[in-house]
């Protein structure tokens, strides 16, 4: 290529990649899931003089169905909600319950610029919310 840089593709570069045989279509076969662990393994840090206080596991999001993926999980970038984005993957329709680590204040799902859309309903620490085939959603989450 040579826009928009003419030596864009110059240099050594590095990738990685696997074969994963298994019985089935991609959905029976595990390789979203195994696809994230390959391409964005999870690294612990060990902090010194830390107290663990979270115990040995511990989500801050968590689905009740397979076939939506969060994406992202980051605070706002013009305040401390928490964003959450994520979308689904088998190409299916899903009633979908979201639970997060903290109790909710306000919830509402926002464009993918991260402006406030339509208020969501919210009970505690759970959300639910409809989605369609591939449909990406981005929630604001205020937090407790």
């Amino acid at each position: 290529a040579t826009v928009p840089s003419p030596m864009a593709d110059y240099g050594e570069h590095f990738m990685t990649y696997s074969i994963m045989p298994h019985p089935g279509d991609f959905r029976t076969g595990g390789t979203i899931e195994q696809a994230y662990s390959l391409n964005n393994p999870l690294h612990t840090v060990l902090v010194s003089g830390g107290v663990n206080i979270l115990g040995s596991e511990m989500s801050f999001v968590t689905l009740d169905k397979a076939n939506v993926i969060v994406e992202s999980v980051k605070k706002a970038e013009d305040s401390d909600d928490m964003i959450v984005r994520l979308y689904e993957c088998h190409n299916k329709r899903a009633h979908v319950s979201m639970k997060i680590a903290d109790p909710i204040v306000a919830c509402s799902e926002c464009n993918l610029l991260e402006e406030e859309g339509q208020s969501v309903g919210f009970e505690s620490d759970r959300l639910e919310f409809e989605i369609k085939p591939f449909e990406i959603k981005t929630f604001r989450i205020t937090l407790k």
